[in-house]
């Protein structure tokens, strides 16, 4: 396994998909925050994604449990909306996006608001549902699935791009028959 740079990713990818793909809207998701506070690595890529890659419309985050509905602007004509619901499923993004197209030009429009899920009773047969794999995800959640020698947080934490390689013995994974 191996985790890339998300802003190194997405100069990589951002062209390529509007290269092939074409995109009228281009949207990012990822499991980051706004602004990076972390001295040692980019924990919190929003802003600096951003602010360095062009071509995205539209990036939600969702990571520093800090709500943010901001729009960072890249030159006169070219900026993204950052939007962050915060934590604990208070809040949910409302996103209207329109798109027109009219002799050869795209003009888009996303606007945005938060609104409050506490005002909102729970669909019971949804809820049911859910709950059904809720006790999954905890039940996976539940077991020891890796056991390491070597500290492999520790190691990525102190800028190596990988974990260097160990013997077999170092790591194991336990799957549910114990092999």
């Amino acid at each position: 396994m191996r985790f890339e740079d998300v802003v190194k990713s997405a100069k990589e990818w951002i062209p390529r998909l509007q290269k092939t793909e074409k995109p009228d809207v281009l949207i990012a998701l990822l499991h980051s925050g706004l602004k990076n506070h972390n001295d040692d690595y980019l924990e919190d890529a929003g802003e600096v994604l951003a602010k360095e890659v062009k071509g995205i419309d539209l990036i939600l985050l969702g990571h520093d449990h800090r709500q943010s509905n901001k729009w960072i602007k890249r030159s006169e004509t070219d900026s993204v909306l950052l939007l962050n619901p915060a934590n604990h499923l208070d809040w949910a993004s409302d996103i209207q996006i329109q798109v027109k197209k009219s002799k050869g030009q795209t003009t888009k429009t996303i606007s945005s608001k938060f609104v409050d899920i506490n005002r909102y009773e729970a669909d019971a047969e949804y809820s049911k549902v859910l709950s059904e794999y809720e006790e999954g995800v905890k039940s996976f959640l539940s077991k020891k699935l890796v056991y390491s020698r070597i500290a492999f947080k520790l190691l990525l934490h102190k800028g190596l791009k990988s974990v260097p390689k160990r013997s077999a013995s170092d790591a194991t994974i336990h799957s549910e028959s114990g092999h």
